[in-house]
């Protein structure tokens, strides 16, 4: 209770968008107004949602104000691609919307229009390599074939199947990272690093340095100290820890192998460039018989009378270069007509993840991010009386998507990859997120034909929007009437 009642939420917003396109499908202009409720103070998402509303087409005209408004609620925060969801939300409704208008097939329209490397974003700064019509040329196969579940489906019944398709995209954090590797007395390496593990980077880190070095995963170690002695990460936040402070790490690791062969030169004779380290040994190339151990070399740099000095490689970055990351999002609904009840059939994501260095991880933070816009587009409402009051303060009115709720999930991994990650590595974090909303808000367009702008899409809504179609005004209407609430 006192983190819904103090904690900060994502904050609600209001999106009003028009675009303008020529007969062949060509998107010409688009003309926003975005409000967000920042509550009691200033900080909301409002720049980086009003940016990414105008750039992920390639727009020959543009008009977007973004207005932050403080209301008697409580701060809003940071949650999970801020202000890239709800833009998404309107954004890509409004694309299914002038698809309708024009006759065309909404993934066409979208192929048609998909922003690439050098269509400028709404701040006239060009995007750099970006793999969205990559991801589309994988979705398109797939998107074709919940179409054709959809037309096989029983007509009749009072169930209704829908398709729906979105993208969306995050450009990604930046920010400087050090990392440290040494080689301990064993013949292990310890990674000392300042960020924490918050979604299984450590794991990525670990195969980063084993990778650079030359040694088994398993001699491989973690550790880290706090902020006041730990090498500097900054925050986990904005998909950057693996871009930024795995690029530190790959350059510690590097520094701290180039160390090794210097002295392991010493001993087998040979030149720097004439040796390799092959699972924890250092070796010449082509006489494999010619070697010696990390431990070997670890005790010639410690104890008392040792010639060398320890093993400490050291990496820092400080990329100011960005690796925007992109998805599209497709997926078959069911929706009762006499219920309301939306139930997801299938869904399959294709994300350009730069290079996926541990592709089980990024394979749990699509789907994961999937469950959870599943949740934010059917399920979780912070509700406020009119004074300011949140009158969903526990899990018994606040409700979560469980294991029940998810569907089956394909997640397609694209690999453009990035110029200055790790390995050509981007953040993967956000943009599974994105496009959830609008691809289930579309997908239930296609199955009913009401249009929802509101979330969550609970079932009351749904029965009101086809009371307003069909012309009657039941109970149903009523209760999504006192029920209304702001786009967020």
């Amino acid at each position: 209770m006192d983190d819904f009642l103090a904690a900060n939420p994502a904050p609600p917003s209001i999106w009003e968008v028009k675009l303008g396109a020529k007969k062949d499908g060509t998107i010409t202009a688009m003309k926003a107004r975005v409000i967000f409720d920042t509550g009691a103070y200033a900080g909301s998402p409002v720049s980086i949602g009003s940016l990414l509303l105008g750039s992920s087409y390639n727009y020959a005209a543009i008009d977007i104000r973004g207005y932050e408004v403080l209301t008697n609620k409580t701060p809003a925060g940071a949650y999970r691609g801020p202000g890239a969801v709800q833009q998404a939300f309107a954004s890509e409704s409004t694309v299914d919307m002038l698809a309708e208008k024009l006759g065309m097939d909404p993934f066409e329209l979208r192929l048609k229009n998909a922003a690439d490397e050098g269509t400028l974003r709404s701040n006239n700064v060009p995007w750099p390599k970006i793999g969205l019509k990559q991801c589309l040329a994988e979705l398109e196969g797939r998107y074709k074939d919940l179409v054709a579940k959809k037309q096989a489906a029983d007509r009749n019944s009072t169930v209704k199947q829908g398709v729906g398709m979105a993208l969306g995209g995050w450009p990604g954090g930046i920010e400087p990272s050090t990392a440290i590797c040494r080689l301990n007395g064993d013949g292990t390496v310890s990674v000392v690093l300042g960020s924490v593990d918050l979604s299984g980077t450590d794991t990525s880190f670990k195969q980063i340095t084993a990778e650079a070095f030359g040694m088994p995963l398993d001699k491989v170690l973690m550790t880290r100290g706090d902020s006041s002695n730990a090498p500097y990460s900054g925050g986990a936040g904005g998909s950057k820890t693996l871009y930024t402070v795995g690029m530190a790490v790959q350059k510690a690791a590097e520094d701290a192998r180039n160390q090794v062969v210097q002295i392991a030169a010493g001993v087998l004779e040979a030149d720097v460039s004439d040796l390799e380290i092959v699972d924890g040994v250092v070796r010449v190339k082509g006489v494999p018989e010619r070697q010696t151990t990390l431990q070997k070399i670890a005790s010639m740099t410690m104890g008392p009378g040792a010639r060398n000095e320890p093993v400490y490689g050291k990496g820092s970055s400080a990329i100011t270069n960005q690796s925007p990351a992109f998805a599209a999002h497709a997926c078959r609904v069911a929706v009762d007509t006499e219920t309301g009840k939306v139930s997801i059939l299938d869904y399959v994501a294709c994300q350009d993840v730069g290079f996926a260095i541990n592709p089980a991880e990024v394979e749990g933070q699509i789907v994961g991010g999937i469950v959870q816009g599943i949740g934010q587009a059917l399920y979780e409402r912070m509700a406020y009386d009119e004074t300011g009051q949140i009158t969903t303060q526990s899990f018994l009115d606040y409700a979560l998507p469980s294991a029940e709720h998810a569907p089956n999930i394909e997640a397609i991994q694209v690999e453009v990859a990035s110029q200055y990650g790790p390995y050509g590595a981007k953040g993967v974090g956000e943009p599974p997120l994105i496009p959830c909303m609008p691809a289930i808000a579309n997908a239930i367009y296609d199955a009913v034909g009401t249009r929802a702008t509101e979330v969550p899409m609970l079932p009351q809504t749904i029965i009101a929007g086809l009371n307003r179609k069909n012309g009657s005004n039941g109970s149903n209407g009523t209760q999504h009437r006192q029920g209304r609430r702001s786009l967020a």
